[in-house]
């Protein structure tokens, strides 16, 4: 049988256990990192492998702790535009343009992420 004690005790741990779970800090968004490279595929991976060095060096380890969104355009000047303006829709926080080329697709698509070249 259930008492009256056994209801305002139940309801006060209830009362005190909810705002514990109110102020839990929200999930860390991931780092999108956004990289757009103008030239040959077969060029590509050196300038990966020393970007993620350098992430590495800052602390970082992609692709664990940050989303790397690459586009290569393969030495064709016409995909650099289209594949800047892709990587903006991706919603990237940064985006490191390899290249004058890049860079200035990458202006010409967005003017409030920043862009490292």
């Amino acid at each position: 049988m259930i008492t009256r004690r056994k209801i305002i005790i139940a309801l006060g741990a209830g009362a005190l256990t909810a705002p514990l779970t109110c102020f839990a800090q929200p999930a860390a968004k991931t780092p999108r990192v956004g990289m757009l490279y103008p030239g040959p595929q077969s060029a590509v991976a050196p300038r990966v492998e020393a970007f993620t060095d350098g992430l590495r060096a800052g602390g970082y380890v992609a692709p664990a702790q940050i989303d790397l969104v690459l586009r290569v355009a393969g030495g064709d000047p016409s995909k650099i535009a289209p594949f800047a303006e892709e990587i903006v829709k991706s919603n990237v926080d940064v985006i490191f343009a390899i290249a004058a080329p890049a860079t200035l697709a990458s202006r010409a698509a967005t003017k409030t992420i920043p862009i490292v070249s």
